[in-house]
């Protein structure tokens, strides 16, 4: 004779928790943003589309946690100015501006190892 199975009940209210509490993350999960909170920036949130035209191009975007700026690059001119909003004054005021013209022309700056140093390490056939 075959004895019929017995459920043990404490496994299947386990189960059914799980279900439940899954589902529960999933609906909090479909209902949330798309872009992940601490990649915002690398997925363009935040971010105005960089406008441009005449030589110009345009880009709004936060300068700080606070406050937001607008990029001028005049790319005839090849200059670069930031200019800030200011809530207080309702103004926008420059804050910084270089040109770049010459920029395009260095070669080692800011970098390590130098270019010297690297091609050394290839021709030594040293890895760091």
């Amino acid at each position: 004779m075959i004895r019929p199975r017995r459920r043990n009940h404490s496994v299947v209210l386990a189960l059914w928790a799980n279900a439940i509490l899954l589902g529960g993350i999933l609906f909090v999960l479909l209902g949330r943003e798309r872009t992940p909170a601490f990649a915002a920036p690398a997925f363009g949130a935040e971010q105005a589309p960089i406008a441009g035209g005449g030589g110009h191009l345009r880009h709004a975007r936060p300068t700080s946690q606070n406050l937001w700026g607008c990029y001028l690059i005049d790319i005839d001119r090849q200059t670069l100015m930031v200019y800030e909003y200011q809530p207080g004054t309702h103004q926008l005021r420059l804050v910084a501006g270089r040109g770049f013209k010459f920029d395009r022309d260095l070669t080692n700056f800011g970098t390590l190892p130098a270019p010297d140093e690297v091609k050394q390490m290839v021709r030594s056939g040293q890895e760091r």
